[in-house]
Parts: C-alpha cells; structure tokens; sequence
C-alpha cells in the first residue's frame, strides 16, 4: 500500500502554538519483495538534501522544476523528462527547486544492489565483484521514463483498486526503459562502501519530520516512533549515512533556515529564534555563532544574505570545483553541510582568514569552530584522495599568504562593526 510522509508540521508565519497541520508532501510504494521503492515527491518548498549515503541506487526522473544532484565531484541538473541516478554506496547531496512559479516534482525508484546484479548481463552493465559496483553518471532524457514516471504519480494519488500491480508494472518499466537508454559511455566501475546505510525512504521521511518539527518539539523517540525503529538501529544507520547524529544534523537544518529567514527585514531576530523554537534569542544568537561564526545581525548587517545560493545555474560550476578541492582533502572547512557546496558568504571567507593565521602563527588542526564540521573523506571514492605531498604543499601556500590574509580578516572586521554602528 502506499504510505503517506509527514501529517503535522511547522508554520513559521502562522500561530505561534508550534505544530500545524502539515500536507503531506511524498507518497511512498514498496514492492513485496522489499527491492524496489517508489516514491512521489512535490515539495512546497525548495528542499536541500546535505551528503548523505544509502545502499540503494536511485533513479530520479523529473517531472516540474529542477533537481541538482552531486556526487563524483560534480552537479548535475535535470529538467521536466529528463533522469539521473543517484550510486549505491557513494556520498551524494541533492536539491529539489521550483521553476517559474511551479513546485518541484519528481518520481523516484530505489533499487537493491542484488536486483541491479540480476540485470548486468541482459544490459551489458559492469559485474559487480566485490566491492566494485557499476556507476551511472550523467542524465538522459526520454519521452518513455517521462510517462512511465507520470503514471507512477497518478496511480499513488488516485489509489484505485489495483493500484499496486499497476505501480509494480510501472516501477518495473521505468528501470528497463532507463537501462535501455542509458549512454554506455557514462556507466563506469566505482568502488562502493557496502557498510549498512538508512534506507532512502527513512531517510527522506525522518528529512521531512525534521523540516517541520519546531526545536522545542524535536525528540529523537518521537521520530523514530514516526518511522517505525528503534533509536538504536536509526541512530546506527543514521550516522553511517550522514556522519552525524540525528541530534546535530537537526540542529545545523535549523540554523539553516534561521538563516533563510533572516532575508526577511521584516522579522526580528528574537521572532525568528521563537519561530523556529529556541527557548531564549540569547540562545539563538548563541548557536548560530557558534555554526557561522557571525551573529544573525552581522549576516544581515553586511549584506551576507544578498548573495545568490550555489546552487544557482550561474555559480554552480565555480562553487563545485571549490567544494571537491575541499572535501577531497577532508577539510570540511567552507562548506555548507546542506548544499555540499562552499558557502559564499563572507563569514565563511572571514573563517577561512582565520585559519590562514593561525597556520601561519605555527598552529596545527581544526579551529575551535570547526569542530563540527567532522573532518572525513568521501565515502566509497578512493579515486580522489591526495596524496600527503600534495596536502603538506597547500598547507604551505596557505601559511605564505597567512599574513596579507590577516590584513583582509582585520578590515572585514571593522567594516562589520562600522556598519553595525552605524544602524
């Protein structure tokens, strides 16, 4: 039967009781045999995955909107009739965005490895030996996944008499159809981690539930009653899919969207901390500090908010190349956990300022404000490790420039302050 995600939710320009009724905004099908889920998905708003992992593969066709999708590296962007896939075992973070006044929407298909190894020789894919598993990269665009995905997404609405059968077929389908017309140029060999993940769907509704859930309501027994599990065995795969804890990874989706509504002039910042459920503003200006190292009226102050996101069309390019030289080297530092993508803003740049001068002055390891952005490779891609030299090389370049960067920190500084006065 199809399952419906999340009931209650968060309005955060409604009543200030907490939870509000919430439209539910993915629609879920699994087969019998547990190797294929299907889910539908029409977000009201723009929605960010941050890097997670699953065992599964994932293929996502759009229907309204855009999706962005990065993984290996890079971003790829689809359209209405176009797919992509999301790899078993590799890190990927992902955005779901309206277009032109319309709300995404899209369709996906999870499949077990196993059933993927079962289609190896009918569609000349890659064998999987060991930890060796085939690797979809690209996108395609097909009429026939188009309607196949369509279908898909009027079966689950309508739920008529023998709607499973027909979504089965359809599942069935679309992944024949999206093997077909894969090019064989972009379907490679990658080694994938094949340590136990949160399934997508958990994944996906516990997303949801921590979107609308107001701080003051979060418990971790109350999402996992909501899925289903037991906190042990979600806490477990929760963190070998995002390399946080359900308690942090909320946390750092709050301050995210306490920046988000820190656009709005209109909003104040003891009602945006209220909003969003924290207990006193002093423990909002706090946290967000403590993730952004700049309070929420420095951000706006100096015109942070301003700049447009990554994983805008326009800086999309630019931004990827910064975040895989980053992560590639395990730093961490200067990029957004929810986008996967170097953050813009000048806080982040001040940081990075930081760090230049405290490498230079002879330091070694993380500043104190980046212990929580863990320091980690990407899983399942031994292909972009650095090699030590190439490493103790950039860390050299970084402590020649650690002095003029000073400079830059200390005027960005006082610009901050003046115009902080001046208001």
């Amino acid at each position: 039967m199809p399952t419906h995600s999340l009931v209650t939710g968060l309005d955060l320009k409604g009543p200030r009781e907490g939870l509000t009724e919430h439209k539910p905004e993915c629609t879920f099908w699994t087969g019998r045999d547990g190797q294929m889920c299907v889910q539908h998905f029409r977000p009201a708003v723009d929605v960010l995955y941050q890097p997670h992992t699953h065992s599964e593969y994932t293929l996502v066709v759009c229907l309204a909107g855009e999706i962005l999708k990065t993984q290996f590296g890079e971003t790829e962007a689809i359209g209405p009739g176009e797919a992509m896939m999301g790899n078993h075992g590799v890190e990927r973070s992902s955005g779901y965005l309206g277009r032109k006044g319309n709300r995404c929407e899209a369709v996906s298909l999870s499949l077990e490895p196993r059933l993927l190894a079962g289609l190896t020789k009918d569609f000349d894919l890659p064998a999987m030996d060991g930890v060796e598993r085939p690797a979809f990269a690209g996108k395609v665009a097909n009429t026939t996944l188009h309607e196949c995905a369509r279908a898909i997404a009027a079966e689950l609405r309508a739920c008529r008499p023998g709607h499973q059968i027909v979504i089965e077929t359809l599942a069935t389908r679309l992944l024949v159809e999206a093997m077909r017309a894969w090019p064989r140029a972009n379907i490679t060999k990658t080694a994938a981690d094949p340590a136990p993940r949160l399934p997508r769907r958990d994944f996906v509704r516990a997303y949801e539930f921590m979107r609308w859930c107001r701080k003051e309501h979060f418990r971790l027994e109350h999402l996992c009653r909501f899925l289903g599990s037991s906190e042990e065995r979600f806490t477990r795969l929760f963190l070998a899919s995002t390399q946080h804890t359900p308690a942090s990874f909320y946390n750092r989706m709050l301050l995210e969207r306490a920046r988000d509504l820190l656009r709005d002039p209109e909003l104040s910042i003891k009602e945006i901390g209220f909003q969003l459920g924290f207990k006193t503003s002093s423990h909002f200006v706090a946290a967000f500090r403590r993730a952004f190292t700049a309070s929420p009226q420095e951000y706006r102050v100096c015109g942070i908010l301003r700049q447009r996101s990554p994983f805008h069309r326009d800086n999309r390019e630019g931004a990827n190349q910064a975040a895989d030289g980053d992560y590639r080297e395990g730093r961490g530092g200067g990029v957004s956990l929810i986008n996967h993508i170097p953050d813009p803003d000048l806080a982040e740049r001040g940081k990075s300022v930081s760090r230049s001068v405290h490498q230079a002055g002879g330091g070694t390891g993380p500043l104190p404000s980046d212990q929580f952005r863990a320091e980690r490779p990407i899983s399942g891609l031994r292909s972009i490790d650095h090699k030590p030299a190439d490493r103790e090389q950039r860390h050299d370049q970084v402590g020649i420039e650690g002095r003029d960067a000073a400079e830059e920190g200390g005027g960005y500084r006082r610009r901050a302050k003046e115009a902080k006065d001046d208001l």
